[in-house]
């Protein structure tokens, strides 16, 4: 497994996350994870996904990082000492970034150790933004709420708008995204009739019936009370 950072982190404040301060991750360390998903330094995980390409990693920082990525692992067959899974359905690049924050989430566990005031480790925001709705849906599936919560962040910034609200917002109830989900709706109620007339509207309209009257009912209660 890699070993600990040491003491190489760097005190890179960038915002306030509203857990504590914001760190960003050393490059020399970004540049250790790198190696070891990336070429052959120690794994004992061989993750295929779509292309038909295969990330590397090791088994005791997926079963520290995401429970359930560790019983997947546990439960995969074992060929040559190097333990098979798949990760199918998303895009390679999302996967890879998605092993990558595992890796970053027991930096931020050796952070908080050293230093309880830490939460968070930032770094890659511009990778993650691109490919932030499959990484939303792997935070949920592998159950690594740390993720699931800068995903929402993201959307919060900037990749929320009027045109895929409404698909953001039903991706954010089947993730169990709570917070995600308030932010759509307060979206929602305040630019309703835009969005009422959107393509992804009327989408809903036919295959959510039931969510299209939630929303109706929000936005009544949002005219009552300014009333």
């Amino acid at each position: 497994p890699p070993p600990p950072p040491g003491k190489i982190y760097s005190k890179s404040i960038t915002h306030d996350t509203g857990h504590g301060k914001s760190y960003r991750v050393p490059k020399k360390t970004r540049d250790t994870w790198e190696k070891f998903i990336k070429y052959e330094y120690g794994e004992d995980v061989h993750i295929s996904t779509d292309n038909g390409s295969f990330i590397f990693a090791h088994s005791t920082l997926l079963r520290i990082a995401s429970p359930i990525m560790g019983n997947v692992v546990q439960q995969s067959k074992v060929k040559n000492c190097i333990r098979c899974i798949k990760i199918l359905r998303f895009p390679h690049d999302a996967v890879f970034i998605f092993i990558r924050f595992l890796y970053s989430t027991c930096y931020n566990g050796y952070l908080k150790f050293i230093s309880p005031c830490l939460s968070y480790c930032n770094y890659g925001e511009r990778e993650m933004k691109k490919f932030v709705l499959p990484l939303l849906v792997l935070s949920h599936s592998y159950l690594v709420p740390s993720l699931r919560r800068v995903c929402t962040r993201l959307f919060e910034q900037d990749r929320l708008n009027l045109d895929n609200i409404i698909d953001v917002l039903q991706l954010g109830r089947n993730c169990d995204a709570s917070r995600l989900i308030v932010v759509c709706i307060r979206m929602i109620v305040r630019n309703f009739i835009t969005i009422s007339s959107s393509e992804g509207w009327e989408v809903m309209r036919r295959t959510n019936p039931t969510l299209e009257q939630e929303l109706l009912q929000y936005v009544c209660d949002a005219d009552l009370i300014t009333q």
